[in-house]
């Protein structure tokens, strides 16, 4: 699900595929998700040369599936190159991201879905993202085309298969999710994948800005943006 917020990615022309990432949070990004884009960007030039520069302004975050699939598209773009069908070896987040505004992925299994908006904070406080496995083994709801409260508390019921790990890799993030929760409106708070961004989610968008500038004025050490999830 893709967030109003985000990094800026432009493309050049170039005699082969470069990635180059800058901005005050270009160092939340490990070298893993850089190579990631890497791949995106050369699928997307096909076979071409390009220079796709990332302006980090948000966090990295769920191993940059969207930040990918962004990738992909600008290479794509600038290029004019013919897109081949999506092979094996682009992860179905990514192919999630680049085809659709909202798709339910269960295994490599990928459906569509409409969702009305929902909003969210999202809170990163500076620590590096230990490894940790994703399952992929949650049973996910059928929550399409349901109204905000029932998509809501369709949600509420997801867990983060990853986050348990995370909790016990890095201590400091228990203390992120629980002031989360906490927030006046919080229906929810997950680490979101495996980084340690937290995402707490509230029912519209007065409640979201308001505990979004609680927490930013009382953790002015944490990066904190609100956010609609669109």
């Amino acid at each position: 699900m893709p967030s109003d917020i985000g990094d800026e990615v432009t493309a050049y022309p170039a005699n082969a595929v470069e990635i180059t990432i800058v901005g005050e949070l270009a160092d939340t990004m490990p070298e893993s998700d850089v190579e990631r884009l890497r791949k995106a960007a050369q699928l997307g030039a096909v076979d071409r040369g390009v220079r796709v520069v990332v302006d980090k302004l948000t966090p990295s975050m769920d191993a940059s599936a969207s930040l990918a699939a962004a990738t992909l598209r600008a290479a794509n773009r600038l290029t004019g190159a013919k897109l081949p069908p999506f092979p094996r070896s682009l992860e179905p987040d990514v192919a999630a991201a680049a085809t659709v505004k909202n798709a339910r992925l269960q295994g490599t299994m990928m459906s569509h879905v409409t969702l009305p908006p929902i909003f969210a904070v999202l809170i990163h406080s500076g620590h590096e993202a230990p490894y940790v496995p994703e399952t992929g083994e949650a049973d996910i709801p059928d929550i399409s085309g349901l109204n905000v409260e029932e998509t809501l508390n369709g949600l509420a019921t997801l867990r983060n298969d990853a986050e348990p790990a995370l909790r016990e890799a890095l201590p400091e993030l228990e203390e992120v999710l629980d002031q989360l929760s906490l927030a006046p409106g919080c229906k929810f708070a997950r680490a979101v994948g495996a980084s340690t961004t937290c995402l707490g989610v509230f029912p519209d968008r007065a409640t979201a800005v308001g505990a979004a500038a609680l927490l930013a004025d009382r953790y002015p050490a944490w990066w904190v943006a609100s956010s609609q999830l669109k």
